[in-house]
């Protein structure tokens, strides 16, 4: 296939039109086939850019998550093995500039693949700013970090908020969605704690069950007092 149509695909799948193509050339030829003109600068740049625009999304889109959630989340996605798979999503090895051994293509490393997917991010943050590598987040990253909180985030807190309750308290915690908010494909629901007919505590989540989740550690932490387990070091939540 023609590498300009190559290209053409490549920024409709990142749905953004480079004003300079030239940048994303550059973003997809890698050392092994330029000396100087690589993509090397830029994949510094877009590792360090990537790392802002997730911190920002995660700040808004979990803004009861404590900072040893939010860091686990981030590298969810902010990781080698993540960037790789999804270069390969979107192709980048095939419309990469690759020499040396790597020019058959066959054997792309998982290292050259997130190269790429950080230098093209760079080149995205060149050309349009923030606003594109915003977009380009909320397309291919959202899930991934949804999931995450889910995995990551959230303990198993129902169950233990329901012992509690019912050992001293006499009652079987429910939950009841009071609010949600967002577009469909970023919705976020607000659940509230009920024990016997009295609210407690309420969170948000990316999901229904996390936002329940969520809702049981908070109505826990109030009942026992036992602190909410924020991912750090006994002696970093000391300082």
């Amino acid at each position: 296939m023609d590498q300009d149509v190559c290209l053409q695909e490549l920024e409709a799948a990142l749905e953004y039109r480079f004003g300079d193509a030239s940048l994303l050339e550059q973003a997809l030829t890698h050392s092994s086939a330029a000396a100087e003109e690589n993509n090397k600068r830029l994949e510094f740049l877009g590792d360090a850019v990537l790392g802002t625009v997730v911190a920002e999304i995660l700040l808004e889109r979990f803004p009861e998550a404590q900072e040893g959630e939010l860091t686990k989340l981030k590298s969810s996605v902010v990781n080698r093995v993540f960037q790789a798979s999804l270069a390969k999503k979107l192709g980048l090895a095939e419309v990469a500039n690759l020499g040396g051994g790597l020019a058959d293509k066959k054997s792309v490393s998982r290292a050259v693949l997130s190269n790429l997917m950080e230098a093209v991010v760079g080149a995205l943050y060149l050309d349009g700013g923030l606003e594109p590598v915003r977009g380009f987040a909320n397309r291919y990253l959202m899930t991934r970090m949804d999931e995450a909180f889910e995995r990551f985030s959230i303990r198993d807190s129902k169950s233990r908020l329901q012992e509690h309750a019912q050992r001293q308290m006499g009652g079987t915690p429910s939950y009841e969605i009071v609010e949600e908010q967002g577009p469909d494909h970023q919705k976020r629901f607000q659940a509230v704690t009920i024990i016997s007919g009295e609210r407690y505590e309420s969170a948000w989540g990316p999901s229904k069950r996390a936002a329940e989740q969520r809702a049981a550690e908070l109505t826990l932490n109030k009942l026992t007092d036992e602190p909410v387990d924020d991912g750090q070091p006994e002696e970093a939540r000391e300082e």
